[in-house]
């Protein structure tokens, strides 16, 4: 089951604020400590924090999928440009005997010319997460810790 983005932002904002008031009751006191008031603000109050700090936030490339045969369209850059290309319509032949599909594939735009702006219809985002990548810088970090490496001191 996911979570949305949103939900997700709206969870972390949430628990210090729960916290704070679990540990002001706890106490009697309106009052942190110097450590309690750290350990809150460390908290992340964004799934882009939490991302970030896992090291989870990857690249990402987005595809043109066609509504209709689901054929998906890698984006084209022209030289030295960001901006991303896709066909207009789908040239997919679903079977070998077969007329192209010819489905839209991009939002029509005021200028047929610049195709460069036209943003997908249905975009296919493809994440490049590679495991064995942050598996490896992760134990790498475990292994500088002094706190589980006594060696290190």
């Amino acid at each position: 089951m996911g979570i949305s983005r949103r939900l997700g932002d709206l969870l972390l904002s949430l628990l210090p604020v729960t916290l704070t008031l679990r540990l002001a009751f706890s106490l009697n006191s309106d009052n942190l400590s110097l450590w309690q008031r750290s350990i809150l603000d460390q908290m992340p109050r964004t799934m882009d924090t939490v991302l970030s700090k896992f090291h989870l936030d990857s690249r990402t490339t987005t595809y043109a999928a066609c509504p209709n045969c689901r054929f998906t369209y890698p984006p084209k850059f022209a030289q030295g440009s960001t901006i991303p290309a896709y066909p207009k319509e789908c040239d997919n032949r679903p079977l070998p005997d077969s007329d192209p599909c010819k489905t839209q594939l991009v939002e029509s735009t005021n200028d047929d010319i610049d195709l460069s702006r036209a943003k997908p219809l249905k975009p296919d985002v493809y994440h490049h997460f590679v495991t064995i990548t942050w598996l490896v810088s992760l134990s790498g970090k475990i292994r500088r810790c002094s706190w589980i490496n006594p060696a290190t001191n």
